[in-house]
């Protein structure tokens, strides 16, 4: 089953590399809300709209995004090492800051309280970032071929995901 998966993610990425990067991003991104929100085991019951924000990310921001900046470290074509310091050191930031950002803002939360939430949580969050993708990108940029970059990172996101979904939803209460 997981070979016959792994050749059908491999033809779609042949067909369509952006169209399949950015699917896989936001199928993933959706699920870590989704997993967020059954470990939470919320009393206020199943949140779409937040799933819907994660969603909207997943498919709009972080899934476009990620598939040009890989394109761009392979032109590169940088040492494991310096494409990974690049990676944590330019894109690590803007990415999640970003989120951190406006998450709020789609959460109908205003710039006001989206500028409070981001001074408030911005370095807690790449801290956090650069703990799990730091180790996970040097995987990813040592053995996991090209194609399969994505997908690899999408499958480490769905916890950085649900961490992320959890860790913006709990900033954002009243």
């Amino acid at each position: 089953m997981a070979v016959r998966l792994v050749g059908w993610y491999s033809r779609m990425f042949n067909k369509r590399p952006v169209v399949t990067q950015v699917i896989t991003a936001g199928t993933l991104t959706t699920s870590g809300d989704i997993i967020a929100q059954l470990i939470e085991n919320r009393s206020t019951g199943y949140n779409f709209r937040r799933t819907a924000v994660m969603s909207c990310f997943g498919f709009c921001y972080f899934g476009p995004l990620v598939t040009v900046w890989l394109g761009f470290l392979k032109r590169l074509n940088l040492g494991v090492v310096r494409t990974v310091t690049l990676d944590q050191a330019i894109f690590a930031p803007l990415i999640n800051g970003a989120f951190v950002f406006l998450h709020p803002i789609l959460s109908n939360k205003g710039t006001n309280e989206a500028c409070r939430i981001f001074n408030e949580n911005s370095w807690n969050v790449i801290r956090s970032c650069w703990m799990l993708w730091i180790p996970a990108q040097l995987i990813n940029f040592s053995f996991v071929p090209f194609k399969y970059r994505m997908i690899y990172i999408q499958v480490v996101a769905l916890f950085w995901n649900a961490f992320l979904s959890f860790r913006s939803n709990s900033a954002i209460q009243p």
